[in-house]
């Protein structure tokens, strides 16, 4: 492995999109309040789901990866969000929360009918560019990249869609470098006005099933994490997808930004977080 080699970093990539959905209401081109009537009238409850319902997936709608017959194979936007809208909700608009990656993928496909863009030219021109994300890339079907390979208990993963199904909730190859940086300039107003970044963190219900961790909270594409007896409170995102986990985290009692990612998905990147923090203060004890 090399430094500047892209790792999976799956759903880490949904904060780049909320980033991105933000910028968008900033400019006034949409409303947090909008629903999803005007670009999906068929989905179900579509005048009652609104676009910040989809950033803190309290919207209701299945996520496509969670059917049980989903598999490997590329499917593209289109078809993953039909797979989503097509199930039954879950639940009324705001009033539960659960991880819905339909939902992300609903948001790629609004800002490109706002853009008159790809998602990919958007993210490049909003994010990647500007913050000089220079190892950072969105995966597409047939487009080979020189990133590192995934691992289930130690074997090579085979992932025929090139990680690129995901697409806006988590088609995202990058560096440990780079989500630091983008996390560093999105706390410190540069991606956003501090007050939406605020706002990002605000309204919080604690996350459930298998995404939860039992210990975090999530906002509009944030996550706020509280570990007493490890790392303390942190402000990031979480990511997993076969072959890969990873994290990325501001820890305010330290004042230190960490990103971990690992091609091994048996083994929690939450876990070497924890492992770099305690050096870190081992170390800022003996100096």
């Amino acid at each position: 492995m090399r430094p500047d080699q892209g790792f999976q970093v799956a759903s880490t990539a949904k904060t780049l999109t909320a980033a991105i959905v933000l910028q968008l209401v900033e400019e006034r081109r949409l409303a947090l309040d909008d629903s999803i009537a005007r670009w999906f009238p068929e989905a179900p409850n579509a005048g009652l789901v609104t676009i910040e319902h989809l950033l803190r997936h309290t919207s209701g709608l299945v996520s496509f990866n969670a059917l049980p017959d989903f598999g490997t194979k590329y499917r593209p936007p289109a078809e993953i969000i039909a797979l989503g809208l097509a199930q039954k909700p879950q639940f009324c608009p705001g009033t539960n929360w659960s991880y819905s990656n339909t939902g992300y993928a609903m948001l790629g496909t609004i800002v490109e009918r706002l853009e008159g863009a790809s998602f990919e030219q958007v993210l490049a021109k909003r994010l990647i560019g500007p913050l000089a994300l220079t190892h950072t890339t969105m995966r597409r079907p047939g487009v080979e990249l020189p990133v590192v390979s995934g691992h289930a208990a130690g074997r090579p993963v085979d992932a025929p869609d090139q990680y690129a199904t995901p697409y806006a909730a988590g088609a995202l190859a990058s560096t440990a470098g780079d989500l630091v940086r983008f996390w560093h300039a999105l706390l410190g107003g540069r991606v956003l006005p501090v007050a939406t970044v605020r706002r990002m963190f605000g309204d919080m219900p604690a996350m459930l099933g298998p995404y939860s961790g039992g210990n975090a909270s999530y906002g509009m594409g944030v996550q706020l994490y509280d570990v007493p007896d490890g790392p303390g409170l942190m402000l990031g995102h979480s990511g997993g997808i076969e072959g890969f986990t990873s994290v990325v985290a501001y820890v305010p009692a330290d004042d230190l930004y960490i990103a971990v990612s690992f091609n091994e998905k048996k083994v929690p990147a939450e876990a070497g977080l924890w492992s770099l923090l305690r050096a870190v203060r081992a170390w800022r004890v003996l100096r």
